[in-house]
Formats: C-alpha cells, sequence, structure tokens
C-alpha cells in the first residue's frame, strides 16, 4: 500500500482549506498569477513554502531552478501535495507525518518521495 500515488484529492479529503489555498488556486486558469500575488514573489519554483511564503526546500532535484508554468503546474501540484501529506520525511522508516491519522498518510507515500527526501538529506 506505500506504492499508492499521493493525489491533490487525498489533500483535500484531509484538509480542504489547505487544498483550497494551495492546490486548487494554482491548478485554476490564471492560478499560477493569483499564487504569485498570494505568496508576494515575482516567480514561483518548485520549492516548499512555509505557512509565512518563506522558501523551503527543493520538491524535487534542480527545483530552485525550475520556474512553475503552465505546463508543469499539475506537477507542481502533486509535488506540494506529496511534501504536505508525507511531511518532511527524515527516512522510509517514519514515513508518516505526525499531525495526520497513522493510517491515512503511511499508506500513501510514495517511495519515489521517500527516497529522494533521504537523498537530499532532509
Amino acid at each position: 500500500m506505500v506504492d499508492n500515488e499521493v493525489t491533490s484529492g487525498d489533500v483535500a479529503a484531509l484538509d480542504p482549506i489547505y487544498f483550497r489555498n494551495r492546490i486548487e488556486m494554482i491548478l485554476q486558469p490564471g492560478g499560477i498569477e493569483l499564487m504569485q500575488s498570494v505568496m508576494m514573489v515575482d516567480e514561483l519554483r518548485f520549492l516548499d513554502m512555509d505557512e509565512d511564503f518563506n522558501e523551503g526546500a527543493e520538491l524535487k532535484p534542480g527545483g530552485k531552478d525550475i520556474l512553475v508554468t503552465e505546463e508543469n503546474k499539475a506537477e507542481y501540484a502533486m509535488l506540494v501535495s506529496e511534501r504536505y501529506l508525507c511531511g518532511k520525511v527524515p527516512n522510509p522508516r517514519h514515513n508518516f507525518n505526525p499531525n495526520l491519522s497513522f493510517a491515512s498518510s503511511v499508506v500513501r507515500c510514495d517511495m519515489r518521495y521517500l527516497n529522494s527526501s533521504t537523498d537530499s538529506g532532509i
């Protein structure tokens, strides 16, 4: 079950407000510009952002150098969803976010994400 991919629907089910404000917003037409306005940034990149919109870890290798575009915003939304649900996983043995129910988070984290998090030293 750990190999199931995380989807934005998982985020919507667990935290509808976060989903509306971070995932649904960017996926709508004009969503990138709207998100840039809300986050007060000129460019949106494949980086984790905290609640104060400070840039954090890359959502994927080289993320600091990748702009979010209409062509890749679905991938960005998926990676933000994974990051939100799986958290900053230090290693695959701890693949759950203690702020979520154990069952919902442990079975949804994709091993690809967990391995990349471990490699980046998060």
